[in-house]
């Protein structure tokens, strides 16, 4: 009897300490033959509040506890418990051994603390006598990392180069040099740095082998001038360095000299250490005489870092004019002369290509004709002379008549603004006067036009912008011709204006709006015609626009992946495309999806190549019969003829008082096109028809256009992994086995 107790008792322990989970149970009889004595172990973790808890984090520590009974109701006070961790990374105890006693009532605790490694784990607690017990936990891994202290006794911040560029380029190498008490280097000293301003990137922030941490500072997002202070720090040891920006520079182009009354346009360029152009910095810009200054803009743009100002000599003296902008600045000196020297022709004026415009500047010393004096004249398009049919210069030289007046005559074969500088000739002088006007030259004989659409494509109450460039021989743009717009070659739409007259680059342009009848049923093309107006012979062209994001073509496919959205069901995912006639997907569009049964085979499965050599499983069709609807084919038509899912006379082929193979798959009944056009929704059937079904799936929607429907059919298929398990083989063929369709066999 001693060894049938001690058997079940064994079995008992055996089957309390498979049960696993956060407690354990010990017995012991004591070696003798009396009531065998149970300890269970059970475990908790809770955190600060008092709440079960295991999620164990640098913000929550946990609480351990033990509490220890006996079967008996001995006092399990004064037990030693052990506790440890499978991975002590994960987590640690709030003491060097890891134990703690119980108190009177049999409780012990232990604080548990984050470690620096992220998972779950477990802790096991164990009595002397070796009996356990195990809990497991969730550790986040944000606990910080702890290096020990290495004795500093200096820190020491070098720079490469006490000036640091502004600019993409340019960069000073840092160093910080980490010794100990006798000026020993360290290793492994983690080292601060921080910055006041710029880009800092710290190269490494441990010392390495020759004690020194490094890291390296660029102004490339803040190119102004000014001190940046660096700071390493280890601990209490700080070093610090002041950098200061240079590089940054300012160059103002301005006139020497200029006259009461005149008016010049002025630039300032701002740029970096590289001489690259700084975009998108506010200059302030000043008067010393407080000349009026206009500008629509004094922000730095383009490639060179450029603003341009008006500068209007109003009153007379020494002027400085100064530029400043991060943190650096430029001056230009002008001297304002009390002389009129100025065109008498101050407004543009246009001038036909081919001919000669006749300019005349005028200068007068206080109020009296300045006779004999030379000045320069320049064209920045076009020839300058003097002498009619001897245009070939861009600069020539003329002399003021009696009355203090100088002319000359410019010419162009190419369209556009032009600026004519005049300036004073006197060598070796700076404040030199100088003055400029504007002219156009324009072609007036048109050539051509050239018609454009944007967007050539739009849906109904949608406008387009229809432009009309006319151009002459020589491709330049003619300007001052009217140029009339008509619609052709479709219903519907409307244009305004009707008629435009072309600017300087030879454009005129109108608006399209289109309405819900613009264009044919079947998408054809609305033609815009722009005819340029009083030209012989007639100069035409015309641009098409397509009026769609109506829908006109539905088409759909599939991919050749399989879902297996449930142990009996497998899915297939399709995508509808939805387009108008020029190809734009259309947004929002309602379809209509369904799928109806086509036809059955029988058949089964069988291992390729054998089940000893076993690679997978593949359908073999059994059916002998044809068929009746596609001699040929090895597969029974569906038994609902005319898809009314009722069983009509006639209807019952294989006599098992059911249609076959009935609607086994399922679809969405509407889904709806995203921003893309593109709608997707899934074909979902059970496992044990695929492959052996085939249905016809449909998508369906309101339309101008005539394919508002398409139908496509699809044989269900299978996953690969469905067929690659050997030991449980695909389901059984629902249709069966057999040769004929006249039968369930």
């Amino acid at each position: 009897m001693q060894k049938i107790r001690w058997y079940l008792i064994c079995t008992v322990l055996a089957l309390i300490s498979a049960c696993g989970g956060g407690g354990g149970t010990i017995s012991d009889d004591g070696g003798g033959g009396g009531t065998a004595e149970v300890i269970n172990i059970s475990l908790a973790l809770t955190n600060a509040s008092g709440a079960a808890s295991s999620e164990l984090s640098k913000a929550q520590g946990l609480t351990l506890t033990a509490t220890l009974s006996s079967s008996t109701g001995r006092s399990m006070a004064g037990q030693l418990v052990t506790f440890s961790l499978n991975d002590e990374l994960l987590a640690g105890f709030n003491n060097d051994a890891g134990t703690a006693q119980t108190n009177t009532n049999g409780v012990a605790t232990l604080g548990v603390r984050v470690g620096t490694k992220s998972g779950a784990g477990t802790i096991t607690a164990a009595l002397t006598g070796g009996q356990t017990a195990t809990i497991s936990f969730v550790s986040a891994g944000d606990a910080d990392d702890v290096e020990p202290e290495k004795p500093v006794g200096s820190l020491r911040l070098i720079a490469d180069n006490l000036q640091l560029g502004s600019g993409e380029t340019a960069q000073v190498a840092l160093s910080a040099l980490v010794l100990d008490t006798n000026n020993i280097v360290q290793p492994g000293v983690a080292v601060q740095f921080s910055a006041s301003s710029g880009e800092l990137q710290v190269l490494s922030a441990m010392t390495e082998a020759d004690g020194v941490a490094k890291a390296s500072l660029s102004s490339s997002v803040d190119p102004s001038l000014r001190t940046i202070t660096v700071t390493a720090s280890v601990g209490d040891n700080i070093a610090t360095l002041d950098i200061s920006v240079v590089g940054t520079s300012l160059f103002i182009s301005a006139p020497g000299s200029m006259v009461l009354n005149d008016e010049v346009a002025i630039t300032a360029d701002l740029t970096d250490f590289d001489g690259k152009g700084i975009e998108g910095q506010s200059l302030t810009v000043s008067s010393s005489l407080n000349n009026p200054i206009t500008s629509t803009s004094l922000v730095t743009a383009g490639n060179s870092g450029r603003i341009t100002f008006l500068y209007k000599a109003v009153t007379g003296g020494t002027d400085e004019i100064r530029v400043t902008g991060l943190g650096a600045s430029a001056t230009a000196t002008i001297q304002i002369q009390p002389d009129q020297f100025r065109f008498l022709t101050t407004e543009a004026v246009e001038v036909p290509l081919g001919s000669e415009q006749s300019l005349t500047l005028e200068w007068l010393v206080n109020n009296l004709p300045n006779a004999n004096k030379v000045l320069n004249f320049t064209t920045t398009r076009g020839t300058v002379g003097v002498l009619s049919g001897n245009l070939t210069q861009v600069s020539v030289d003329q002399t003021t008549n009696a009355q203090g007046a100088a002319t000359v005559l410019v010419t162009s074969d190419f369209a556009g603004f032009a600026n004519i500088a005049a300036t004073e000739v006197r060598p070796g002088a700076t404040d030199l006067l100088t003055t400029q006007t504007r002219i156009e030259f324009i072609a007036t004989m048109p050539n051509k036009v050239e018609v454009q659409a944007f967007p050539a494509q739009l849906g109904p109450g949608e406008q387009s912008v229809v432009r009309a460039v006319v151009r002459d021989q020589n491709n330049n743009p003619v300007k001052n011709r009217s140029v009339a717009f008509t619609l052709n070659g479709a219903a519907g739409g409307q244009i305004n204006p009707a008629t435009a007259v072309t600017d300087s680059q030879g454009l005129a342009s109108t608006v399209l709006t289109a309405d819900s009848t613009t264009g044919a049923a079947t998408g054809a093309n609305l033609n815009i015609q722009a005819t340029v107006l009083n030209s012989a012979p007639v100069i035409s062209s015309t641009a098409a626009v397509s009026v769609g994001k109506r829908t006109l073509f539905f088409r759909f496919g599939t991919g050749n992946n399989i879902q297996e959205p449930s142990a009996s069901l497998f899915s297939k995912e399709f995508a509808v495309l939805v387009t108008d006639s020029s190809g734009n997907p259309v947004a929002g569009q309602d379809l209509n999806v369904s799928v109806l049964p086509v036809s059955y085979n029988k058949g089964v499965w069988q291992p390729v190549p054998d089940l000893i050599d076993f690679e997978y499983w593949d359908a073999v069709v059994t059916l002998a019969d044809s068929n009746p609807a596609s001699p040929g084919i090895e597969a029974c038509i569906s038994e609902d003829l005319n898809n009314n899912g009722l069983m009509d006379p006639g209807e019952d082929t294989n006599g098992d008082g059911q249609l076959t193979p009935g609607n086994v798959a399922s679809v969405p009944r509407t889904v709806q096109a995203d921003e893309n056009g593109i709608a997707t929704f899934d074909l979902t059937y059970p496992r044990d028809i695929a492959p052996w079904t085939t249905v016809l799936l449909t998508v369906s929607g309101f339309a101008d256009g005539s394919e508002n429907v398409v139908s496509q059919e699809f044989r269900t298929i299978v996953s690969g992994a469905y067929v690659a398990d050997e030991t449980s083989g695909p389901a059984r063929n629902p249709y069966g086995e057999g040769t004929s369709c006249s039968d369930t066999l």
